[in-house]
């Protein structure tokens, strides 16, 4: 009596299989990229640090602005009342005979002009008030107070090479591009290492 063989069903049959691959030259692309991602991530910060201190250079731009427009103010008011003051007495020296008509009306144009001015000066303080107002994100009608001693003069002056150097080792801007310009440059080395051989190991079983 013969028994019949059962052939394997194919869900019943396992077949596996593994590979590994490890790179041991690559022609330096790996390096090249790592070191390329690093500099671009460097200057990804350096951007952004970039980015507050612009932030803050227009802010003080800004309180700059409001603060000569507040002095300007001070300054034409105390020119104003000088001027007013020399119209009196203009008025006086006219109605004694001392001086001419037209010289007194000389005096007062000129006093005319300098109440123009003043306009112009609360009018552009008002502006440079709402500028920082907006760029402080506080509502437009607010109106800042000037410090009156935001001005001193500095004890020590110093070269301007000096400030120049400063300059050039704070700007981030600059220090971002520079990163950027070493990534570019490992990125070129990665770009003329795909044209070189790879070796690597690989194993299976």
């Amino acid at each position: 009596m013969f028994r019949e063989t059962e052939s394997p069903e194919v869900h019943q049959v396992l077949y596996g299989s593994a590979n590994l691959s490890v790179p041991i030259y690559s022609g330096g692309r790996i390096k090249y990229g790592i070191e390329s991602a690093k500099y671009l991530v460097e200057a990804s910060k350096l951007s952004t640090e970039n980015n507050k201190i612009a932030v803050a250079y227009n802010v003080a731009q800004a309180y700059n602005n409001l603060f000569k427009a507040n002095q300007s103010i001070k300054v034409l008011e105390e020119n104003l009342a000088a001027s007013q003051k020399r119209d009196e007495t203009f008025l006086k020296m006219e109605n004694n005979g001392l001086i001419a008509r037209n010289d007194r009306l000389k005096a007062n144009l000129q006093t005319s002009n300098i109440e123009l001015q003043l306009l112009e000066a609360k009018n552009n303080y008002n502006i440079a008030n709402i500028n920082m107002d907006l760029l402080l994100g506080i509502p437009e009608t607010t109106e800042i107070e000037v410090d009156q001693n935001y001005i001193d003069e500095g004890d020590e002056v110093k070269p301007v090479d000096f400030y120049v150097n400063e300059a050039k080792e704070n700007r981030k801007d600059l220090q971002a591009l520079d990163k950027q310009r070493q990534a570019a440059a490992l990125g070129t080395k990665a770009a003329k290492a795909e044209n070189l051989p790879s070796v690597a190991f690989t194993g299976g079983m």
